[in-house]
């Protein structure tokens, strides 16, 4: 057909690629027209959509604003919080040098501020009280993200007072000022040029993200030192401790801490920091007052989300019908995909002949999970005219995965990549089958901790036999679930 990859295909570039030879399938080109006119339709729907969206969180991040000023009054009110935040956070405590930790004790506020149009970015700022570290008043880290797919970073040169380079965990050269980039201090990222790769392999993005995301949002939270109890994995000198402040207040771990159940658990001592207790209680207070505004603003959103899903249906009904008048549309998709076109075997290819229609759809609430349906034509490999996996996101963070289990014609387990044992028809798991993924037993062993393809290839440790391992077969699958739902 000498089909263009780019996003149009009309029928005078199919003549053209093919310099008029007349051989050319009519009708499998107006198919590809029809297709992409439906494609087009859809595009529409997804950008009034992503507008609706951006409104709503438009206006709730106006409202967040007064909200955000009020608490960081009261976090000013709280000697060494963020430190503390940070040294309790089980991944931001391991970017903290002991210098580092020093110059925290200077950080006033951090604050998070998406862009005017929130998608197209964000940026992190830390102010800093006067200190004998370096001049700036606040450091500032900005991400842009570009229409090509990649991220534009700048970020604040610090002004280092003299002598002072070494607390940043940064060395100045001999011949000159000019410091050289030490990877285990956190004030190394914000040097643009020379951060990148190092950290210890953690990304500026990724740091941002944990900040933006995580951190922010409650850090009270890992300043009661919550998150740390919640995490078995964690060691005792993984997280600094917040002794000091507990043992003045008899904080309790919980979300609320009430002046009456700190003068129960201390039994009367009357050395408890009551201001300490009292501005606690403010912050609380504060950080119940943003929850509920988060809560209302999730609840606009899904609404939008949910009407445009309905909105989508008939025109996905549409474009499946006309997906099938195409040849194994499904099958050239998958292996024109740089990711997807690893996971499939030769004996996968054949099966996927016969797939009819890939279907995502989210759950009734949008949020709590959504499922993966693959439809196939009748064949001569399995029974089930419908394989379905669903992700179903639990209160405690984890997700709870089902999947069809596969009803396989006699004889033809192997065209999956399995094997049939000696003594029954029990299937032994092939890793090299991209079937392997409706395999629910293995999968939720595997994929409890789902972890990126990417950590196999980036520790070096890792044997080329290791790479290739069962686990590490399945744990790439769940970035290809969200690469179907947002690729193809």
């Amino acid at each position: 057909m000498g089909v263009d990859k780019g996003k149009k295909q009309k029928l005078e570039d199919v003549d053209e690629e093919n310099n008029g030879v007349d051989h050319i399938d009519q009708d499998l080109v107006f198919s590809i027209e029809k297709l992409q006119s439906v494609q087009d339709e859809l595009e529409k729907i997804n950008e009034e959509a992503s507008e609706k969206v951006l409104e709503v969180e438009q206006k709730y991040n106006e409202i967040r604003k007064p909200v955000y000023d009020r608490r960081n009054d009261v976090i000013k009110s709280i000697p060494d919080f963020w430190l503390t935040a940070f040294m309790s956070h089980p991944a931001l405590n391991e970017l903290l040098t002991e210098e580092d930790q020093k110059i925290f004790k200077y950080l006033s506020n951090i604050e998070v501020e998406d862009s005017i149009d929130v998608k197209s970015g964000y940026s992190i700022a830390f102010s800093f009280n006067p200190n004998p570290y370096f001049e700036n008043a606040k450091l500032t880290k900005s991400f842009k993200f570009l229409e090509d797919g990649t991220t534009e970073i700048t970020s604040t040169s610090i002004k280092w007072k003299e002598g002072m380079g070494l607390a940043n965990g940064v060395a100045e050269e001999k011949n000159g000022n000019k410091r050289s980039h030490a990877e285990e201090s956190f004030f190394s990222w914000f040097n643009d040029a020379q951060h990148k790769g190092d950290m210890d392999e953690i990304q500026d993005e990724q740091v941002a993200e944990i900040i933006k995301d995580d951190l922010w949002p409650n850090p009270l939270t890992y300043f009661n030192n919550e998150a740390d109890e919640e995490d078995p994995e964690l060691d005792d000198d993984e997280v600094v401790s917040t002794e000091r402040f507990r043992g003045e207040m008899g904080a309790d771990k919980g979300k609320k801490q009430k002046l009456g159940d700190v003068e129960e658990e201390n039994n009367g001592v009357d050395h408890i920091d009551q201001d300490l207790v009292v501005s606690i209680e403010k912050l609380q207070s504060v950080q119940d007052d943003l929850e509920k505004i988060n809560e209302e603003a999730s609840e606009k959103v899904l609404e939008v989300e949910q009407k445009y899903n309905e909105i989508r249906k008939p025109v996905y009904d549409r474009r499946n019908d006309v997906i099938k008048t195409i040849p194994d549309f499904w099958l050239t998709a998958f292996m024109s995909h740089p990711a997807l076109n690893e996971l499939l075997t030769e004996e996968d290819q054949k099966i996927f002949k016969y797939l009819s229609n890939i279907e995502v759809e989210d759950s009734t609430d949008v949020k709590s999970g959504y499922s993966i349906a693959f439809s196939f034509n009748p064949n001569p490999y399995f029974e089930d005219a419908k394989l379905t996996k669903s992700f179903k996101f639990l209160e405690e963070g984890t997700t709870e995965i089902t999947a069809t289990s596969i009803k396989w014609k006699e004889g033809m387990g192997l065209a999956n990549g399995v094997a049939e044992e000696k003594n029954g028809n029990k299937r032994a798991h092939a890793e090299e089958s991209f079937f392997s993924w409706f395999n629910d037993a293995l999968h939720k062993g595997d994929m409890d901790e789902i972890q990126d393809e990417e950590a196999d290839e980036e520790d070096p440790e890792v044997d080329d036999d290791d790479e290739v391992s069962t686990e590490s077969r399945l744990q790439s699958y769940l970035p290809v679930t969200f690469i179907v739902i947002d690729r193809l």
